[in-house]
């Protein structure tokens, strides 16, 4: 058994103005909890990741990519494991989507992806978010942000709950950094 620091991450946030680099911050952290993964011989992994860049407003955008990586134990179809986290990502990817226009939109991932996936191992889910906003009253300049996270999943944990954290604390990241650009604190549906 092989054991990992479960929430052991890296955010990054990289600050880009007119397409140059300005700024680069990095956080290194954890929740300290082990996460206790299954090691059992070369088992073959799978992922899936998918993205959407939505225009919020006439030349700003917002960007996110979901992305999942299982390792498929003995017993489950390959391709079946492959289904099951394409179908995850994309109704993830849909519901955040749908919040950008303040729509409520629940993910309806069927009960047999769900069991393939509490039944893969070595489990891993990345979330990237990213902005590129209008600066100020020069409506020409515009910045870009990024954040990414990503983290291990242990083997008995509920992949729906911890994403669901991980998705809560990116979207509170990216919130504060909309607001950091466009120096206001009204709410933006962000």
């Amino acid at each position: 058994m092989e054991q990992r620091i479960e929430g052991k991450k890296a955010g990054s946030v990289v600050v880009k103005e007119r397409g140059n680099v300005i700024g680069h911050k990095s956080k290194h952290g954890g929740s300290g909890k082990i996460a206790k993964h299954i090691v059992d011989g070369d088992l073959p992994e799978i992922g899936f990741r998918s993205g959407r860049t939505v225009e919020l407003a006439r030349f700003e955008f917002c960007r996110f990519k979901i992305d999942l990586r299982v390792h498929v134990p003995e017993g489950i179809e390959k391709q079946a494991a492959h289904g099951a986290a394409e179908e995850f990502v994309l109704e993830f990817v849909r519901r955040e989507e749908d919040a950008l226009s303040k729509k409520e939109y629940e993910p309806k991932v069927s009960t047999e992806s769900r069991e393939i996936l509490a039944k893969c191992v070595r489990r891993y889910i990345a979330v990237e978010y990213g902005l590129t906003l209008k600066r100020g009253a020069n409506t020409r300049e515009s910045e870009q942000v990024d954040i990414l996270e990503g983290m291990p999943i242990s083997d008995n944990a509920d992949l729906f709950e911890e994403f669901e954290m991980l998705s809560d604390e990116m979207a509170e990241k990216i919130d504060k950094q909309h607001h950091r650009i466009k120096g206001t604190e009204k709410d933006t549906g962000l």
